[in-house]
């Protein structure tokens, strides 16, 4: 049966705006519970409570699709794992930032088939802003089309990374590339919600962003939406020939940025 996206934009648009209102009930509580999903990485009810209403909604219309989700379907195993329609969820990216009062938060639902991402939508309630992406049909902010906006060199780049709590291991190459960027770029910020970053080098708030050891859950509609609005996804290093993902939900490395600093980027986090 062939899959209609705008059917499937539709419903995932509709999820992440009720998504955005269970976010604001539980933050609205007189407490939010709050657990260690390890040392650093914290996982709310509230998470927990979007993410069984997000799979909810999507089993009663599509009871066969596949769905790949932060908390409570983080793995698969095999290329065969991705074959078919797709979900691809992070209920609530920029858990920290959730939990600490901050608005740099949202909710991003994916959709592929046979791992080529069709549809993307990052709603982030605080900001009252829906970014959305059709593949082939460019993106948007709130229904109105979005474009990135080129800084011509690096010296004008505004780029923003990330880093991961349960990788304390990779600081010093951290730090050698925060270096990097501090001498060669305009400035750099760290804001704490990947998938938002990515819509913000869509609507040319930023001009790149890199990362590690992310999820697919974290990139998959955030590189539709950048995609669609004329930036570059990629990798810092080349992607290993045994690995199943696609480059497009490989989560390893991330580099995303407008085509005239990409290439400039990418050497200057090589070396």
């Amino acid at each position: 049966m062939k899959i209609d996206n705008s059917k499937i934009l539709e419903l995932a648009l509709q999820l992440g705006r009720e998504a955005g209102e269970i976010m604001r009930q539980y933050r609205d509580k007189a407490t939010l519970e709050i657990k260690n999903k390890a040392e650093f990485d914290l996982v709310t009810e509230a998470d927990i409570a979007v993410e069984r209403h997000i799979i909810q909604k999507i089993k009663a219309l599509y009871p066969t699709h596949r769905i790949l989700a932060e908390e409570s379907a983080p793995t698969f195993s095999c290329k065969e794992d991705l074959l078919g329609p797709l979900w691809i969820i992070d209920p609530i990216d920029g858990t920290t930032n959730y939990a600490h009062g901050h608005v740099h938060v949202c909710c991003s639902i994916a959709f592929a088939i046979n791992g080529e991402v069709q549809v993307g939508v990052v709603h982030a309630p605080f900001l009252n802003e829906t970014y959305s992406a059709v593949r082939g049909e460019g993106a948007k902010l709130n229904g109105v089309p979005i474009q990135i906006k080129d800084p011509g060199d690096l010296k004008r780049a505004l780029v923003s990374t990330g880093f991961q709590y349960k990788y304390r291991d990779q600081l010093e190459l951290m730090l050698v590339h925060l270096r990097a960027i501090l001498d060669n770029c305009g400035a750099m910020r760290r804001l704490g919600a990947v998938a938002l970053d990515l819509c913000w080098i869509a609507s040319g708030r930023l001009h790149a962003h890199f990362e590690y050891r992310l999820g697919a859950w974290d990139i998959a509609a955030g590189y539709l939406i950048a995609r669609e609005a004329g930036a570059i996804i990629g990798t810092m290093n080349p992607i290993p020939a045994d690995t199943s993902w696609p480059i497009e939900l490989y989560p390893d490395e991330v580099l995303v940025a407008t085509p005239r600093i990409f290439a400039q980027l990418k050497e200057l986090l090589q070396a």
